[in-house]
């Protein structure tokens, strides 16, 4: 996975080994669009992302709240955990 932040969502693409062109090119099996509300990177003040590759996931904090994605290497899953102690809804969009 590919993990960023954009104007407040947190974007990601996809891909898998095997995933070849015609010309021997890697491919994006497609990219992802989550949105929290609140907006969690609202007057960021405390912004952070990290790759922890002891554990294999990538970690998103801000104001709070922490955002969690990580690959099952057993089966076709991407995995977001949002924790917050305030109530935050997400949306996500292919």
């Amino acid at each position: 996975m590919n993990v960023w932040v954009e104007q407040g969502d947190i974007l990601f693409y996809l891909s898998r080994s095997g995933s070849f062109d015609e010309n021997n090119t890697l491919l994006k099996q497609g990219r992802f669009r989550l949105k929290l509300q609140p907006d969690l990177f609202l007057d960021a003040v405390d912004f952070r992302q990290q790759l922890r590759l002891n554990d294999g996931y990538v970690s998103i904090s801000c104001n709070g709240v922490e955002v969690q994605l990580w690959a099952d290497v057993f089966r076709p899953v991407v995995h977001v955990e949002v924790k917050s102690e305030k109530r935050v809804s997400a949306e996500i969009a292919y």
